[in-house]
């Protein structure tokens, strides 16, 4: 019965901090949305929101398998302009049961249109442009 108590109080964070990110910035409100970046072979799905003034970065594995090693988001350079994109959400947060694979809350800088990050299985990252 602990164990279902647990689950359920990650679950309820987990929509908790999901409901606050969408609320911290009108760019992840936004309805620009940009798939910049999709992947069958890795099962991996990335797009931009933003508002002109606020860029979030969301990246959906789909993959049973996570890509400790790093994974390439590559995109044209219009779309993915260099810069430095912040970790703001993970879903496999030990937060919410997960086993904490990421980036750690790190910035990450994109370069030519290419981005590298590590991806857990089957998650959502969400990262900000700062």
């Amino acid at each position: 019965m602990a164990e279902r108590d647990q689950f359920g109080a990650n679950l309820f964070r987990y929509y908790q901090d999901l409901i606050r990110l969408r609320r911290s910035g009108t760019g992840f409100r936004s309805r620009n949305i940009d798939i910049i970046h999709t992947s069958d072979d890795s099962r991996v799905i990335v797009f931009t929101r933003n508002d002109g003034a606020t860029r979030g970065m969301v990246i959906a594995s789909l993959n049973n398998r996570p890509f400790d090693a790093g994974y390439i988001i590559q995109s044209s350079p219009d779309r993915l302009s260099p810069g430095v994109w912040q970790e703001v959400f993970n879903s496999d947060s030990t937060f919410y049961g997960g086993s904490d694979l990421g980036n750690f809350g790190a910035a990450l800088p994109s370069q030519d249109g290419r981005i590298e990050v590590r991806l857990p299985a089957n998650a959502l990252v969400v990262r900000s442009r700062m």
